[in-house]
């Protein structure tokens, strides 16, 4: 008997498809449905050993693998380390967009212009700073540094290269302006010296207790002692408000912190002249 060589399968193949192509629709069904089944059923009890071994060595909810490989945890690790990155570099840029918001809001401030300085060391006693720009990028004495819109201090010694940053709370008291943080429909403000406390973290003043002061309140520069650039900058947010221990029924005291850590600052920006 002579096998099918695949030369004639061909033509036999298309031939029966075109005779399947003349019957009825439910009799061409019938004809291929009919081998399928065969085919299934016979292949089952191969088709179930594969599907139950798959299922062993992948299993449908990955998430219960308690134990990644060491690969896996050193990608997630290194995946944290850019994610950390990201939110500092997102918070850096917030800042600089703040900084243009500032300029822009503050009339002040026409004509000069922010140069960005790294922040290379931090003194507690007394409270300084010392930055990465000096005289030779037009930095002087007694000019305003802030980091977005908080007053860090001001320039009080400025070399070639770098400069120490007096800062705000290194002043034994500042004049403030206590104005709500949100734009309000009836504006108060109440102007007051705050004064340092001992511990060298906050300031304090005591006001009346009719004074409409409120936690979240915040405390602006209006000192006339300090560059006319430092002012409306941020010294700090008002956190707590009690009654006078002395004098209850007439003063209350309140206490404002600085709204940045100085400690962890990175970087700041001198306000210098356009020109």
């Amino acid at each position: 008997m002579n096998s099918i060589s695949p030369r004639h399968l061909l033509p036999a193949i298309v031939l029966l498809a075109f005779m399947s192509s003349l019957l009825p629709l439910t009799v061409a069904q019938t004809l291929v449905h009919i081998p399928r089944e065969i085919v299934r059923v016979a292949l089952s009890p191969v088709t179930g050993a594969i599907h139950s071994f798959s299922i062993s060595v992948w299993p449908e909810n990955r998430q219960q693998l308690d134990n990644p490989s060491p690969e896996l945890q050193r990608e997630y690790n290194l995946m944290m380390i850019e994610l950390a990155k990201l939110k500092a570099e997102n918070k850096l840029l917030g800042e600089h967009i703040s900084q243009v918001t500032r300029s822009r809001e503050v009339k002040d401030l026409e004509g000069y212009r922010f140069q960005p300085a790294r922040v290379t060391a931090y003194s507690s006693d007394p409270p300084r700073l010392t930055i990465s720009r000096g005289s030779r990028y037009a930095l002087k004495n007694n000019q305003a540094v802030v980091s977005g819109h908080h007053l860090i201090g001001v320039i009080d010694q400025a070399g070639p290269f770098t400069a120490n940053v007096k800062l705000v709370i290194a002043e034994q008291s500042v004049l403030v302006h206590i104005v709500p943080s949100e734009p309000t429909d009836s504006p108060r403000m109440l102007e007051d010296f705050i004064r340092r406390t001992a511990d060298g973290q906050t300031f304090t003043c005591r006001i009346s207790i009719n004074d409409d002061v409120r936690i979240g309140d915040l405390a602006r520069l209006a000192d006339a002692a300090w560059p006319p650039t430092a002012h409306q900058f941020v010294v700090g947010q008002v956190e707590h408000i009690v009654e006078d221990e002395q004098d209850p029924l007439m003063f209350k005291n309140v206490r404002i912190r600085p709204g940045i850590s100085f400690r962890r600052l990175r970087d700041v920006s001198v306000l210098i002249p356009q020109n």
